[in-house]
């Protein structure tokens, strides 16, 4: 076993280390610092391309028909495009972080959150929870 864990505060009193523990301790503090910046910046950046993007997909997918009829079957057919459940899961993510969410997420979600009390579901309320306006 080191010595270092049997008496911690030897190290504290030998006099090589006394005047690089607080530069060491300064050093890992502007690391972390610059770190927190570029993930703060990271962060910014990736939210700002998502709602850059979001109302071009979300009207693309919104303006194709719910139900279809399928040609080798005939049954009909939910068409609920999986981008529009990415779309709700991430509009609720990002209004629990406290992002500004654009309008036409938080009117998708707010839809489904409307589905979820007239039809409860298991499947579907779990995206109420946590929108803004609910």
């Amino acid at each position: 076993m080191c010595c270092l864990f049997l008496f911690p505060c030897r190290c504290l009193s030998l006099p090589s280390l006394k005047p690089t523990l607080p530069e060491i301790g300064c050093n890992v503090e502007s690391k972390f610092r610059g770190f927190a910046k570029s993930v703060m910046y990271y962060e910014k950046k990736l939210f700002s391309t998502w709602s850059d993007s979001i109302n071009t997909i979300t009207m693309q997918h919104l303006k194709q028909p719910i139900f279809t009829r399928s040609s080798t079957t005939g049954r009909v057919e939910v068409n609920f495009h999986t981008d529009l459940i990415e779309l709700i899961r991430e509009t609720r993510y990002l209004d629990r972080m406290g992002f500004p969410i654009p309008e036409i997420a938080l009117n998708v979600a707010l839809q489904v959150c409307d589905v979820a009390l007239q039809w409860p579901c298991r499947c579907v309320m779990w995206t109420c929870s946590g929108l803004a306006g609910v």
